[in-house]
């Protein structure tokens, strides 16, 4: 019998000796060859757990642990972090923090060189990975010129490049459309059938991956609530992980009438170039009504975020308009567009500049010029809607990724633009998280305000859209008033069946 790749006994974790302990009394143990899902909550521990097992806590992350984790019979504790590198690889939800070289293809060759693989087995690894994660010819491309789908399967690509035997995904994928997600697990449960490479996997849209997994560990509150297959697990703890989204929302928002009403944003004719040369978007036109919730879906790299980029100034066309209520963005300047128009993008860190949370989410509304006791009434009653109030005296970059997202969402929503336009707003947050901001949005929409939602969740755009649209290689190929009817809006669910492995 082969030797386990892991075994951890942790009695407690805590960041600080007179805190409360985050993890507490887990016994695992990892077998060659195991595809694992880790479940739970948003407040499990799991993202610590998954950090505790990489070694990167205590090494990289201080914390005060109580027990021992071994990997491939290293204790995690004697080893360097560096070599453990070739026998475990953590990749966490932000890519931009794990590409670093000039290209993707110099990211993808630092690992096997530094550990000193022959060169000819270094590029035969290389561009085996770019294969398995779809992204030949990507090897010149810069990293700050991908999407966050792409930058995210080219994270993937370069741990694949290493071969670590046991590989742990802390919502690594969360960004990757629906369609190549699901290409990207059946490629990696194959990998691990055949190679014996073992997987701990983290994604909120665990759903259409629990026929296929050897194991499910589900955490509550940093125990170890169920270890075992999935087809013995109780409903009572799928139950406590999730509620359907329908039970949520006592009526869809309904479908705004256009007649004798004026559009809240106009794109005739819009075409963009990157510097690189790379042409993101090719003649869009798009007309947008006041009390719209418009969905916009596609595969990475589509030019989603090119296109909200343009409606807020960020960026001009090379060609055409784009108008915010009538304001040409081509000659407004952007601090006047902001008071129309609220834009959260994919990566909360670059919207998050300010000392606290409370100065973070209040400093459009100082800008404004609004008295200070109405600045602080208005930023404690949001904080606490979002259960942020604790938090406000916290510099926003002390929180982890999902709750900056929160953080950057309220200092767009604190001043009530009329259009609110949101990137990816779900992609870092679990359950119940997700649910909450998922209440929020569809309260906006009632509210009559405009509503733009760049999701490759397709459960919420099917419950929340009113209009949706699908952009593929730069365009807009389709523009639906009715998402709950296309088919799109349901293959996400269908379970990946032992036939497509």
């Amino acid at each position: 019998m082969k030797s386990p790749l892991l075994q951890a006994q942790i009695k407690s974790l805590r960041f600080d000796p007179q805190s409360q302990s985050v993890l507490n009394d887990i016994s695992l143990t990892v077998n060659p060859g195991e595809f694992i899902l880790l479940l739970g909550r948003s407040d499990a521990g799991k993202s610590v757990l998954c950090r505790c097992l990489a070694g990167v806590i205590p090494a990289f992350e201080k914390a005060h642990l109580e027990g021992s984790v071994y990997i491939s019979g290293r204790k995690t504790d004697e080893v360097r972090l560096a070599d453990l590198t070739p026998s475990v690889g953590l990749i966490t939800d932000d890519p931009q923090n794990q590409l670093f070289c000039p290209t993707l293809g110099e990211d993808l060759v630092f690992g096997p060189v530094n550990l000193r693989y022959p060169v000819l087995e270094v590029h035969q690894r290389v561009r085996q990975a770019l294969e398995w994660v779809n992204l030949q010819g990507f090897d010149q491309r810069k990293p700050e010129t991908l999407s966050g789908g792409e930058a995210q399967r080219g994270v993937l690509a370069s741990f694949m490049t290493i071969g670590a035997p046991l590989l742990i995904l802390d919502r690594a994928t969360d960004q990757i459309d629906a369609e190549v997600r699901r290409d990207l697990y059946q490629t990696l449960i194959k990998f691990c059938r055949e190679s014996g490479q073992s997987v701990i996997l983290i994604d909120e849209q665990y759903l259409p991956l629990l026929p296929l997994a050897d194991r499910l560990l589900i955490l509550e509150k940093g125990r170890v609530a169920y270890d075992g297959a999935s087809e013995d697990l109780p409903l009572s703890c799928l139950d406590r992980l999730n509620r359907p989204l329908n039970s949520l929302f006592l009526t869809r928002p309904s479908i705004p009438a256009r007649v004798n009403r004026r559009p809240v944003l106009e794109v005739k004719n819009v075409s963009y170039t990157y510097p690189s040369g790379l042409l993101a978007l090719r003649e869009i036109s798009l007309t947008v009504y006041p009390g719209e919730c418009l969905v916009v879906l596609g595969p990475n790299g589509a030019g989603k975020t090119t296109l909200i980029s343009l409606f807020n100034g960020l960026l001009i066309g090379d060609q055409g308009e784009v108008r915010i209520n009538g304001l040409c963005t081509r000659t407004t300047p952007t601090a006047v567009l902001a008071d129309r128009i609220g834009v959260l993008f994919q990566n909360p860190e670059s919207q998050l500049f300010a000392g606290t949370v409370r100065e973070e989410v209040g400093f459009a509304l100082r800008l404004q010029g609004r008295p200070k006791e109405e600045v602080r009434t208005k930023v404690e009653a949001l904080l606490e809607k979002l259960g942020l109030l604790h938090l406000a005296n916290l510099h926003p970059y002390q929180l982890g990724r999902s709750l900056k997202q929160v953080v950057a969402l309220a200092a767009c929503l604190i001043t009530d633009p009329p259009i609110i336009v949101l990137d990816e707003p779900l992609s870092h947050l679990g359950y119940p998280r997700n649910r909450e901001i998922l209440e929020i949005i569809a309260g906006l929409t009632r509210k009559g305000r405009t509503v733009i939602l760049i999701t490759h969740d397709h459960e919420a755009a099917y419950v929340l859209g009113t209009r949706l649209i699908f952009m593929e290689s730069g365009r807009i190929i389709s523009d639906s008033p009715n998402p709950g009817t296309c088919s799109i809006s349901r293959q996400a669910f269908e379970p990946l069946g032992e036939g497509g492995v």
